[in-house]
């Protein structure tokens, strides 16, 4: 039976980025937008961080995090929004792990 009324489960779409640099480590940031609103968030990367892509990556992580915290049991998928084609890439579940750690986690 499908769901209906405010408590179905939405489609989030989440635009993200980050930056990095070696002398001052790496920030990102996050727009989601549903039915159920908006969550807007930045912060410091991870220590693990060590190059533009690993921060990217940290960033469409923290968007599939704050989303399903945000909206706990109320979302039903996510499309990620990145201008870095290799961590959407590397992001897909049809992927297979990456040799390099940093862009593992």
């Amino acid at each position: 039976m499908p769901r209906t009324g405010v408590c179905s489960r939405v489609w989030v779409t989440a635009y993200c980025d980050a930056s990095f640099n070696s002398a001052h480590g790496g920030a990102w940031a996050i727009w989601l937008a549903s039915a159920q609103g908006r969550i807007i968030k930045r912060g410091a990367c991870p220590d693990y961080v060590r190059d533009a892509n690993a921060a990217e990556l940290a960033a469409l992580y923290a968007a599939v995090y704050s989303a399903c915290c945000g909206w706990p049991g109320k979302v039903r998928g996510i499309t990620l929004r990145s201008d870095s084609q290799r961590a959407l890439h590397h992001a897909s579940p049809t992927v297979k792990l990456a040799r390099d750690p940093r862009m593992r986690r």
